[in-house]
């Protein structure tokens, strides 16, 4: 070729090529570099606070095991049920009912559920109201669903509380005064006519 070309073609190799960067090692990120790795090497220099953190690490499923065990234990079981506010025809049975059913539990594990469960089946009964005093005694307030009416359907009568509740003929009176209805639900059933409702309610 041509002394031009040679010469373009020799500084063309003669010129540098572009150098790379050597690539930055990351540094990996230790367990000192974390909070919890912070607060490890605070407590390696702290011996008093590290033995603290130990024994409490130790100590808290050993508390945790022993309330549990404490709180089913006989050692707070019911002994002593004072019951109030129960009256009438239905009392024995409400007050063994009850009675039987907190027996079976703890102060510290009381179920005032499986109390309501108890006399699910005694309509008259309206709500219970529950207090524990450690170790062993359970005090229930009854509060009931007097009678204020005879309900009258198809020559049947049945006596019903002042909400609608039907509580059945055992708990009748000739002092109460009778309410017509065309239909009589079951015990423990609230009345769903309007007239016998507003009449019992007054």
């Amino acid at each position: 070729g041509s002394p031009v070309e040679v010469e373009q073609s020799q500084m063309e190799l003669s010129l540098p090529f572009p150098r790379r960067e050597p690539r930055r090692r990351t540094r990996r990120r230790t367990i000192s570099d974390t909070r919890v790795g912070y607060a490890l090497d605070r407590l390696r220099h702290n011996r008093l606070a590290l033995r603290v953190t130990l024994c409490a690490l130790v100590a808290a499923p050993l508390l945790g095991g022993g309330w549990l065990w404490l709180r089913d234990s006989s050692l707070v079981s019911v002994r002593h049920v004072h019951i109030t506010g129960v009256h009438g025809v239905d009392a024995l049975e409400i007050r063994e009912a009850l009675d039987s059913a907190a027996a079976r539990m703890t102060t510290m594990d009381f179920n005032a559920g499986a109390l309501r469960s108890a006399v699910a089946s005694l309509p008259i009964v309206g709500g219970l109201r529950v207090t524990t005093s450690f170790p062993h005694t359970v005090s229930i307030s009854v509060s009931e669903r007097p009678p204020v009416a005879a309900l009258l359907t198809a020559g049947q009568r049945t006596a019903v509380a002042a909400d609608g509740t039907v509580l059945g003929p055992a708990l009748l009176s000739s002092s109460l005064p009778t309410v017509n209805g065309s239909v009589e639900p079951p015990a423990g059933a609230r009345l769903r006519e309007a007239a016998p409702l507003a009449a019992v309610a007054v």
